[in-house]
């Protein structure tokens, strides 16, 4: 207990604020997810094409999302990355998505401390995965913005699990379930 209360007062003296809930839990891993420019254009432009000359989603030559149109970078997010599991669109449109959603609360062996699941979806549509293993490439950014990095809670976000889950027609689905400790009030 005495040296929660040091480590605590340690992110306070310092300046961090701790925030402990599931609400803040989510919402500082969204705003990661959501500024990183490589993950959104991976979400956002097609696979390379060499036959229809459309370039590799990463191409320098293509523009940044973070440099356009403060209302279409909204409007990318908002069709990209949901916190909840809404796909009735996604039988029309063919775009890769993300969901951000609050798993397992687990009490821990600290009275004051709760073990939580953040979970990440990742739908792709086929013709993204066969062109260049687009689910793979989003999954790797993600680890590499999320895991064993101090975003939110106490300590660092550490990955627990992926799996394939079932997904719509025409879609590959990934779950990757990451673990913060959180207080739990």
């Amino acid at each position: 207990m005495k040296k929660l209360v040091k480590k605590l007062n340690k992110y306070i003296n310092k300046g961090k604020v701790i925030n402990m809930g599931m609400h803040d839990n989510l919402f500082e891993v969204f705003n990661v997810l959501k500024n990183d420019e490589k993950l959104l254009r991976l979400l956002y432009y097609p696979p390379q094409d060499l036959a229809k000359n459309i370039p590799d989603p990463l191409d320098e030559r293509l523009k940044n999302i973070g440099e356009m149109e403060s209302e279409k970078q909204a409007l990318i997010r908002g069709e990209h990355i949901y916190f909840s599991p809404q796909a009735d669109d996604l039988e029309t449109k063919k775009i890769c998505r993300l969901y951000l959603y609050a798993g397992k609360r687990r009490p821990t062996s600290n009275y004051l401390m709760a073990d939580q699941e953040i979970v990440i979806d990742i739908l792709c549509p086929f013709e993204y995965e066969n062109g260049d293993m687009r689910s793979m490439k989003i999954a790797d950014r993600i680890n590499e913005l999320v895991c064993l990095n101090r975003i939110t809670g106490i300590g660092k976000v550490d990955y627990v699990y992926g799996n394939q889950v079932n997904a719509l027609k025409d879609y590959v689905a990934y779950q990757h379930i990451f673990k913060v400790c959180s207080m739990k009030k």
